[in-house]
């Protein structure tokens, strides 16, 4: 039976992370087609998603710093959304080009401030119940999906400021949420920090990290080139966005039954199978896109290597990282896996991809770097932790 307690958190957390995932939704289809219809060229366009790129590498440790020296993850989510709304209202009056770049810089800055603590606050919350922050977590994968199926409609239809109004309107939504989430208490603290704190960093957390890095990049060639690479194999685009999103669907699916998983397998162990299914799929992705059925198994392999990743990756975090170090591993994990990764596979894959014709190459490159963290997993990982049997 839930409390009403833990249902008015299951409800208000869901929103928070549909509401950020959609802005996620809308953000990384769709900035590139805002600046073209705005008739930035291709290497203002480039700077711009640079500097995103860059804001989601340093800026999640700068708030987490932040978060874990006051105590407060909720304020300053709330902060750093509020400053995100203000800079994208500043897009429907700013004409200079230069001006609306900072802006958007701006942005991301303040943006990337909310899902550390987001994270933080959600395991705190809902780790007592088994399985309950993956199918919470799940509610981010459908806002993804809803927004990046229709905001490209708006803004065919209505121009470049929809992307603005779409925008700022989830952001609006996001803070609002924020206001309904109170901080949760700390966890007290154990033994070894009253005696003289503890360390933030240590090989196992290095070696999350650097797992979450290459698995990220090696996503480089499918999220950079998956639609134009079924195009060439004769699918329509509207096809190739169905197939894309099955991998999300697949996903979700993933989140609300890793919690079955947990209480029957190791956590490493699961972890250490979904890097090795990564492997697999790109190896699939590299000589069998072709045939049908094997396409299919790469995409719902999606729910491995990425739904089953992250969900480890948080229950190993949690589990492992003193309270006081909390914010600042969350923002680790992200910007040097998400950020710094999706950067380096991006860049990774572009000289090899040919127009298509390195198709193979590039999908090849990528599974070398998911056994890289195969590797560095037996290497970091492997021997036992607090949550490891």
């Amino acid at each position: 039976m839930i409390s009403p307690a833990r249902r008015s958190d299951i409800m208000s957390l869901s929103g928070a992370y549909f509401a950020f995932f959609a802005i996620v939704g809308l953000v990384v289809p769709y900035l590139s087609v805002y600046l073209d219809r705005l008739g930035y060229d291709s290497e203002s366009i480039g700077i711009a998603l640079a500097l995103v790129s860059i804001m989601r590498i340093i800026a999640p440790s700068l708030w987490s710093a932040l978060a874990d020296r006051t105590g407060q993850h909720v304020l300053i989510a709330r902060i750093g959304i509020f400053l995100a709304l203000l800079c994208l209202l500043l897009l429907f009056w700013i004409e200079s080009r230069t001006q609306r770049l900072i802006a958007l810089a701006a942005f991301n800055f303040f943006w990337t401030a909310i899902l550390p603590q987001i994270e933080v606050i959600s395991l705190r919350r809902l780790a007592s119940k088994e399985g309950l922050y993956a199918k919470v977590r799940s509610a981010g994968s459908i806002g993804f999906i809803v927004i990046a199926t229709f905001a490209g409609v708006a803004i065919a239809d209505y121009g470049a400021q929809a992307f603005v109004a779409i925008g700022a309107l989830l952001s609006l939504l996001l803070f609002a949420i924020l206001l309904l989430i109170k901080q949760p208490e700390a966890p007290q603290k154990s033994v070894s920090q009253d005696a003289g704190g503890s360390r933030f960093l240590s090989w196992p957390l290095i070696g999350l990290v650097g797992c979450a890095f290459l698995i990220q990049s090696s996503h480089g060639a499918y999220y950079t080139f998956f639609i134009l690479h079924m195009n060439d194999l004769g699918y329509s685009s509207f096809m190739a966005g169905c197939l894309s999103a099955l991998g999300v669907v697949a996903e979700v699916a993933l989140f609300w039954g890793i919690g079955y998983c947990f209480a029957r397998w190791s956590l490493l162990g699961i972890l250490r199978l979904a890097l090795v299914l990564t492997v697999v799929r790109w190896l699939l992705m590299a000589y069998f896109s072709d045939v049908w059925p094997l396409l299919l198994t790469s995409l719902l392999l999606h729910a491995a290597s990425f739904g089953m990743v992250h969900a480890c990756s948080m229950r190993w975090l949690h589990s492992n990282v003193d309270a006081q170090h909390q914010s600042k591993a969350q923002a680790l994990y992200s910007g040097m896996g998400f950020g710094a990764g999706s950067v380096v596979g991006a860049a990774l894959v572009a000289p090899l991809w040919a127009q298509g014709e390195g198709a193979t190459v590039s999908y090849v490159a990528c599974a070398t770097l998911a056994l890289a963290a195969v590797v560095l997993f037996q290497f970091t990982l492997a021997k036992p932790s607090k949550q490891s049997a």
